[in-house]
């Protein structure tokens, strides 16, 4: 049997009397495409956090391979592989792509910040940085401060750090918030030129997006897994249809 790339059993984490996860599972295999979906105030950020550290978990497990990282640090968690991007851009505005992108890779080699002290750049660093940008159609503008990118330069840099730690596993937190529409065709076709053996978890409330890229899905109401299956099995529940999106059977709502 294929091992998990991450696992999440019975995980739960309340707020003082709050109760915003509530015995959540989530499995994703390697090179899974899954998305997870629900509501504002469902609880998928906060999943996001808990699986990569940033918050503790009170009840459950989560396996990243073969490792228990239910109490792991973020940096320990990424180091294993663990890896996500934000739905709010943290990048250094002052630096270059290309520069941002070759730090990430330092600190996946363990060199940290000692690359630029007086010493020549690292060629095969700097050729792999180069690299990746053009994979994601930012090779023009490598060379440019972070600030003078658009929002949508900046959403696929901030991938391209993700990816430059090579992660086994990757959680996208709304990939297309504050996308023009016209953008997100592009977006999409990055997210499915990703590695094949790569599993992501997309988060995200574009639904054409969500759709078009998953071959499974979760949704989740109110701190728990309501639905869990290929997409069109998701898309046509009735639990679905009454919880998330508060329709009536017989007045149905469409995802797309």
């Amino acid at each position: 049997m294929m091992t998990p790339a991450l696992q999440a059993t019975d995980v739960s984490l309340a707020f003082g009397r709050l109760a915003v996860l509530q015995s959540v599972d989530l499995v994703l295999h390697p090179g899974a495409r899954h998305a997870l979906i629900g509501p504002n105030g469902a609880g998928k950020t906060t999943l996001v956090n808990a699986l990569t550290g940033e918050l503790a978990i009170q009840a459950g497990r989560i396996i990243l391979a073969d490792t228990d990282v239910s109490a792991a640090k973020p940096h320990e968690r990424a180091r294993l592989g663990l890896q996500r991007t934000f739905q709010v851009n943290s990048l250094f505005p002052d630096l270059s792509a290309k520069a941002s992108v070759v730090l990430s890779i330092n600190e996946r080699e363990g060199l940290g910040g000692h690359w630029w002290r007086g010493a020549r750049p690292r060629t095969h660093i700097v050729d792999e940085a180069a690299d990746l940008l053009a994979r994601l159609g930012l090779d023009a503008m490598m060379h440019r401060p972070v600030r003078e990118l658009a929002y949508g330069q900046q959403r696929l840099l901030e991938l391209a750090l993700a990816l430059a730690r090579r992660p086994s596993v990757l959680l996208l937190d709304e990939p297309a918030a504050g996308l023009p529409a016209g953008q997100r065709a592009g977006l999409l076709e990055v997210l499915e030129a990703l590695p094949n053996n790569l599993a992501i978890l997309l988060v995200e409330h574009d639904m054409q997006l969500v759709f078009e890229f998953a071959s499974s899905m979760s949704v989740l109401a109110q701190g728990r897994i309501l639905a869990d299956g290929p997409p069109d099995q998701v898309r046509g529940s009735e639990a679905v249809q009454r919880a998330y999106l508060g329709a009536r059977p017989d007045h149905p709502v469409s995802f797309a």
